[in-house]
């Protein structure tokens, strides 16, 4: 069968997404069902000028950017899910606007306005902020201060903890590795027992960690999540919010920015400075709330507890890499070095003391 191309995305015609994208870039059904449906189109008179097919994952989701001319300017970005609408996303990210995350908080720190559903369609839209994402300060001279920042955006989601249903702990992190992981084999099959024996590691590990309060946490919190617009920071895609470990999010940013590192400019460390700014910056957060509650003892305590829980986490983060890096060509040269980095790293951190060899 012959795919439907669409802003150059192949479309296979089974995909249960298919029709509605197709309806949802129909300028006269986009005109329609907005007038219909979205309050500020409603109001404001706007004209449509673009629809844009932005992101499209087969058989799962897709993004679509909506350009209309107005009084002001106005770009909606219309998310679509194969499964079912995402109520959950557009009431918590419209939760947090309402609870200090709108376009005006004294932080700086805020998330994008939501503007409405269109059930028929399994689309819910926000408005698109503008800014750079956080990628384009991942350089070895940008001042530290940004890192510091994405500190505070974390907590601030922390603090808020916006009620959820759904649990994220350290088993279902290692449950995604031992699912993971294996598939290696496919391209290594001499790894199977190195695989097996880093997952072994991996648990005993994952076992030092000490679970503080769960609250809710982003889950997917690294740099493509945060646009930075002056000195406004957005954050992004909490699709998969749920309650957790708090230093899960910061782990996985660490993480994230090693293995970014390391394809950027082969060096896992080179933005070592950048990663101890963010993790310091949110253990100091965590010591100024409780200094007034713990003794010196127990503040050092805390810190220890937080700074280890990170350190895992980021390590958890990179051996998930590993299996990540087999899924686009561009990262089949880093796979063998992250597992040796992995592997090495996480022997040091079981041999001697996790605050002394992290």
């Amino acid at each position: 069968m012959n795919c439907t191309i669409i802003n150059n995305y192949q479309i296979h015609p089974k995909d249960k997404l298919i029709n509605h994208i197709k309806n949802a870039i129909n300028p006269h059904q986009v005109i329609k069902i907005f007038s219909e449906n979205i309050s500020i189109i409603q109001e404001d008179n706007y004209k449509l000028i673009k629809i844009e097919l932005i992101r499209y994952k087969p058989q799962k989701r897709c993004l679509i950017e909506y350009h209309f001319q107005g009084k002001n300017n106005l770009i909606l970005i219309g998310k679509i899910r194969a499964k079912k609408i995402d109520f959950h996303s557009f009431q918590l990210q419209k939760n947090l606007w309402q609870n200090g995350f709108d376009e005006n908080s004294q932080d700086n720190i805020s998330v994008p306005e939501v503007v409405g559903i269109v059930t028929q369609w399994q689309m819910w839209l926000q408005k698109k902020v503008s800014g750079q994402i956080l990628s384009q300060y991942l350089t070895k001279n940008q001042p530290i201060k940004i890192y510091q920042k994405v500190a505070h955006i974390a907590h601030k989601l922390h603090k808020t903890n916006i009620p959820i249903n759904r649990n994220h702990t350290i088993k279902n992190e290692l449950d995604i590795l031992h699912e993971k992981l294996p598939l290696l084999t496919k391209y290594y099959p001499h790894w199977q027992k190195r695989i097996e024996n880093l997952l072994n590691q991996c648990d005993i590990l994952a076992s030092k960690v000490i679970e503080t309060e769960l609250c809710g946490i982003h889950r997917d919190f690294y740099f493509d999540q945060i646009i930075i617009d002056n000195n406004r920071f957005y954050l992004l895609d909490l699709d998969l919010y749920c309650r957790g470990n708090p230093c899960l999010d910061i782990g996985n940013f660490i993480g994230h920015i090693s293995e970014y590192s390391l394809r950027q400019f082969e060096d896992i460390f080179a933005l070592k400075y950048q990663e101890l700014a963010l993790k310091n910056e949110f253990i100091n957060i965590h010591k100024r709330e409780k200094q007034d509650h713990l003794s010196l003892s127990e503040l050092k305590d805390l810190k220890t507890i937080i700074n280890n829980n990170i350190d895992i986490y980021s390590l958890l983060t990179l051996v998930r890499h590993i299996y990540l890096s087999t899924q686009f060509i561009e990262r089949h040269t880093y796979t063998k070095k992250l597992f040796d980095f992995c592997e090495e790293k996480i022997k040091l951190a079981l041999t001697f003391s996790l605050s002394s060899s992290l």
